[in-house]
């Protein structure tokens, strides 16, 4: 199709009109018959490495005037808005800016085609679109697909177009349309296969933690039940600075706290402390203050810890109850971060979830033990995370093919 050498026919070249489209009406570079207006199609096979090519596949330039013999003054549409001349050599043709801030390039094939002729095959579209499409292909990080699918895409376009390029061509549409179907065909089948393979995976984790979470709904029913018309006093201190905001807290009897071995029944309350009782002796061994300066705190003789987590209670069995089930909890939670974790890292589209992820990895790594209620609120809230991530992984998929397709045809179709 091309006619790099012979620089005196002027043949008309088409694709096979049996292809049902538009027809792609070319001529050889012959510099006595270029006309302002006209289009230069340049080859730039030769230049480009084996791997995907297209986006640099072709560049366009616009004919500004000619000697008539052997050069031409032309206009890149690159957005490059200075003149380059356009010469003949032994080798094919040199392309060099006019104001010479660069060496230029030599191309071995280029193709002629008249203003009208460009505009009646939308040349300027199609090969923007080329452009496009192989820039798109290639940027997997910013498009969030997997490197593997990229390399697959890369493999597949060596194998149909050809070492050089040669079946990319928009000076060929047919053949190049045909090939860039057969590389989405392919290219598509084995990213489906890769998410095929995530699902699965996401589903099998999903049903652990469902079953996780069932575990720890069952235990929730099994522990003591709060009643509600408990004595309470709320404390309230002003916040440490103008911007801060208060801090409340709300104390009930028949409650309790519970950490390893320093679990205590709350069972006084004054306007300002709740007190605490060591269920197994009877005693109060201390108490619990709300300050401006400190917020809130524990007065105990060998504990102090900073958080506020009530539980109900109201003897030394309830409470030895309810550290057996945040015991049980925190076992069932670090089994299935360690799962969730191992699957982020082993999952083929691990960068489309990434961002579906990060919720579900804050929660799964924030804490080191697990009461009741945090472990039923984070295995819901995985659950719900793991179903998101499914969706996502799905929709980058569904997008990418679809937008790879939209490419091909303003490239190459009708």
């Amino acid at each position: 199709m091309w006619r790099g050498e012979d620089t005196t026919s002027q043949e008309l070249l088409t694709i096979d009109p049996s292809y049902g489209r538009n027809l792609s009406i070319m001529r050889a570079i012959d510099f006595s018959n270029l006309h302002t207006g006209d289009v230069i199609l340049c080859d730039n096979a030769e230049l480009l490495p084996e791997y995907y090519g297209l986006s640099h596949r072709h560049k366009l330039y616009i004919v500004a005037s000619t000697n008539g013999t052997d050069t031409a003054l032309v206009i890149p549409n690159d957005g490059v808005e200075k003149y380059y001349t356009f010469t003949q050599t032994e080798d094919g043709y040199a392309i060099t800016p006019l104001d010479g801030t660069c060496s230029g390039i030599t191309i071995k094939e280029a193709a002629h085609f008249t203003a009208e002729e460009a505009d009646s095959i939308s040349l300027f579209k199609r090969a923007r679109a080329q452009a496009k499409l192989g820039a798109y292909i290639k940027d997997t990080y910013r498009n969030n697909i997997p490197l593997n699918v990229g390399l697959e895409y890369t493999g597949l376009y060596k194998e149909k177009v050809g070492k050089n390029h040669e079946k990319s061509t928009l000076a060929n549409i047919a053949e190049a349309y045909e090939a860039q179907c057969a590389i989405n065909t392919e290219g598509e089948k084995h990213y489906r296969a890769l998410v095929a393979e995530d699902l699965a995976d996401l589903d099998q984790l999903i049903t652990t933690i469902k079953s996780t979470y069932k575990e720890l709904l069952d235990i929730a029913a099994t522990l003591p039940t709060y009643q509600g018309n408990n004595e309470s006093v709320t404390i309230t201190a002003p916040g440490r600075n103008s911007w801060s905001p208060d801090e409340t807290y709300t104390f009930h009897t028949g409650t309790g706290i519970i950490n390893g071995d320093n679990n205590y029944l709350i069972t006084r309350l004054t306007k300002t402390r709740a007190h605490l009782t060591n269920p197994e002796t009877g005693n109060e061994e201390g108490y619990i203050k709300v300050t401006k300066a400190d917020g809130i705190s524990y007065e105990l003789p060998t504990w102090h810890p900073s958080t506020y987590e009530p539980v109900p209670a109201n003897t030394a069995e309830d409470l030895t109850a309810q550290q057996e089930a945040t015991e049980k909890a925190n076992e069932l939670l670090h089994k299935d971060s360690e799962a969730l974790t191992n699957l982020h890292r082993n999952l083929n589209c691990a960068r489309a979830a990434e961002d579906a992820f990060l919720d579900l990895n804050d929660l799964s790594r924030r804490y080191t033990t697990f009461t009741i209620p945090e472990a039923i609120a984070i295995a819901r809230n995985n659950i719900t995370v793991l179903e998101g991530a499914k969706e996502v992984i799905v929709d980058i998929m569904e997008n990418f093919i679809r937008t790879v397709s939209q490419l091909t045809e303003r490239a190459y179709g009708a």
